[in-house]
């Protein structure tokens, strides 16, 4: 499907952070994929990246002969990567876990068939225990009834697989974090099927869950959604998306519409931001109705949103002490930017080398036309002087740009702990921050925020 310009807002904020030689992720972990190829041919892996959105992995080869092509994915907590084929015109797929930072997964790709081929045992205890799952089978959503019925099959799947677990960690020791990662894949497991109900429809209306406890406990202890990314957890959140609004005598049919029914701790999350993106990619068809659906969004976090809370706390003093030099090579210090005519500064802190830096770019300067009662203040990363000013002219940032002069001992990236990039500062000329890690412009979040910002400073 191809994206609409208006989509691009929600797409590009959630893109990753930069990595480099300077500046680095904070519990970053690379998972690589490493494929022998025999032949010319493409494998494709499912998975959830870091920001909760269903990403696919597509590694080639367009040789002839033998080929050995390694592949990165970088999350920050263990991942699960889904591999499908097709067995007697069905679609089957099996499930390996990127456990460490480093895991590296192996196979063999030899007449038109992907083996796993990896030393891991913890691999080998992953296949053991779920095999080779039918899609089709587990893509059906359940009616009240379905689920009354397959309740006890579905609890006693469950047993099962954690008995198999204990019997293999047994003759196949591994380590306890391991061990508790592949527990947490088989209740996702276990909830995706407990959840796979269509609570919009009418026999639900008097319909008293005997399930009731384990949905609500579930809801309250979502902590399993977020300590290991599958895809399992994004259709567990739909599915708690439906379920919150079933609770709430909702009946409609609409899941955006369910999202106001959800848990209060997953507004402003990483987890509700990738659930959007899938839902606007997935269910909308026209440029019509992306607009419509996007025109929803936007009034939704207008009226629903949490009321601002920003730390509000004095800049240290020794801050002050920082240094720049500006595009036309006079030199700053902190201080000076405090003097600034507008009661509001947003410092943008981007470098020449940083690819979501530079893809917030066309948003931070369109809003920074859409709002000027707002100073905004670039500030670079760039060692390199003469790149810092390529990027500067290329991509017309010339206007209220700076350079840190020394990255390494700057008081202001000392304070603030600034070890990624972008990164957005709200503060008032007075010297009071009010975020130390805004939103990125093209999250709508940061225009309506800074609005209301605004409208409380008057």
């Amino acid at each position: 499907m191809k994206y609409s310009g208006f989509l691009l807002i929600i797409i590009f904020f959630l893109l990753h952070r930069a990595n480099s030689q300077n500046i680095t992720f904070q519990n970053k972990i690379d998972i690589y994929v490493q494929i022998f190829f025999k032949s010319n041919n493409t494998a494709f892996f499912s998975y959830l990246d870091s920001n909760y959105h269903n990403s696919v992995l597509k590694i080639e080869n367009k040789k002839p002969g033998d080929s050995i092509i390694v592949r990165k994915i970088t999350s920050d907590k263990p991942t699960v990567l889904s591999n499908s084929e097709i067995i007697n015109n069905r679609i089957y797929y099996q499930l390996f876990i990127g456990f460490n930072d480093g895991d590296t997964i192996s196979f063999e790709f030899n007449n038109n068939k992907l083996n796993y081929i990896g030393k891991d045992k913890r691999n080998y205890i992953v296949n053991k225990i779920f095999g080779k799952i039918d899609l089709f089978k587990k893509d059906k959503e359940l009616t009240i009834q379905e689920v009354t019925n397959q309740q006890t099959s579905i609890e006693n799947v469950r047993s099962k697989q954690l008995n198999e677990l204990a019997n293999l960690i047994f003759l196949y020791p591994i380590d306890t974090c391991s061990i508790n990662t592949i527990k947490k894949l088989i209740d996702l497991y276990y909830y995706y099927d407990l959840f796979k109900i269509d609570f919009s429809k009418d026999q639900t209306k008097n319909w008293v869950n005997p399930n009731y406890n384990k949905l609500d406990s579930l809801d309250k202890k979502t902590q399993i959604l977020s300590t290991i990314s599958s895809q399992y957890s994004n259709s567990i959140f739909y599915y708690l998306i439906q379920y919150d609004a079933y609770l709430n005598n909702s009946q409609n049919t609409d899941i955006f519409e369910n999202v106001q029914y959800l848990d209060p701790r997953f507004y402003r999350t990483k987890r509700l931001n990738g659930f959007l993106l899938d839902f606007i990619d997935l269910k909308t068809k026209t440029y019509e109705e992306r607009e419509r659906v996007l025109a929803k969004l936007k009034d939704y976090m207008l009226n629903n949103s949490e009321p601002l809370n920003y730390t509000k706390k004095m800049i240290g003093s020794e801050v002050n002490k920082a240094s720049f030099i500006s595009f036309s090579n006079k030199k700053y210090s902190f201080s000076d930017f405090l003097k600034m005519d507008k009661k509001i500064i947003v410092f943008d802190f981007w470098a020449s080398w940083c690819e979501p830096c530079i893809s917030e770019i066309p948003n931070y300067k369109r809003l920074i036309k859409k709002l000027p009662n707002v100073k905004f203040i670039s500030i670079s990363l760039d060692k390199d002087s003469q790149k810092w000013n390529e990027a500067c002219y290329k991509y017309d940032m010339k206007f209220n740009s700076f350079r840190i002069l020394n990255l390494t001992e700057n008081e202001l990236l000392k304070y603030f702990g600034i070890r990624s990039i972008p990164r957005f500062i709200v503060m008032t000329n007075n010297g009071e921050v009010l975020s130390d890690d805004f939103y990125r412009p093209s999250n709508l979040k940061f225009e309506v925020d800074l609005k209301r910002i605004l409208e409380a400073c008057k």
